[in-house]
């Protein structure tokens, strides 16, 4: 019996720790995120590129 708690209780803590890993990832920004949107704010500026709104702007970042 102590064997099956024991197995259970790793078995649900690698999955704690690999969900929080994959959470992690997916909330940070990568450095070429970082990259490309300072590219973008760069190109804006040298354009005189503004838009009105921030969903505006985010479409037109994916476009970019």
């Amino acid at each position: 019996m102590g064997f099956s708690n024991q197995c259970q209780c790793i078995c649900l803590a690698l999955m704690i720790l690999t969900l929080g890993a994959l959470a992690s990832q997916v909330a940070a920004p990568t450095l070429q995120d970082v990259v490309i949107r300072e590219m973008h704010e760069q190109w804006m500026a040298r354009y005189g590129r503004i838009y009105e709104n921030i969903q505006e702007k985010d479409k037109r970042l994916k476009i970019f």
